[in-house]
């Protein structure tokens, strides 16, 4: 989450930036609900970073979650496009797997796709 936000981080290759940081801060936000103690720390962190909305600080209940996101990155004068979706593990067993959220990228079209299997 914080290469993503950072300036210094994928924030300058990321075409479609504001929509995939505004709906990954809102997710924060979101499971921040059900476990209030939960993201404190890493949102203060995120909304440290120049140039985030105002507005961002607070839950956005007018946005719906999304099954996955789209990410646009722009990489030397080539576009890649992916969708990412995030799996994380809702009654653990070990405790220590309650925070993991595993993030998958695929690609998002044939482009992509061909990139990547080398052709």
């Amino acid at each position: 989450m914080e290469m993503l936000l950072d300036p210094k981080g994928l924030r300058p290759f990321i075409g479609n930036w504001e929509e995939v940081a505004s709906v990954t801060i809102q997710r924060l936000h979101q499971e921040k609900m059900v476990n209030p103690e939960r993201h404190v720390a890493l949102l203060e962190k995120l909304f440290s970073y120049p140039d985030i909305p105002e507005d961002w600080r607070q839950i956005n209940l007018q946005q719906q979650p999304n099954p996955m996101v789209y990410v646009d990155f722009e990489l030397g004068g080539m576009k890649i496009k992916f969708f990412s979706t995030l799996t994380s593990f809702g009654t653990p067993i070990d405790i220590t797997a309650q925070e993991l959220v595993i993030e998958q990228y695929y690609p998002a079209d044939h482009a992509t796709r061909i990139m990547f299997e080398g052709r």
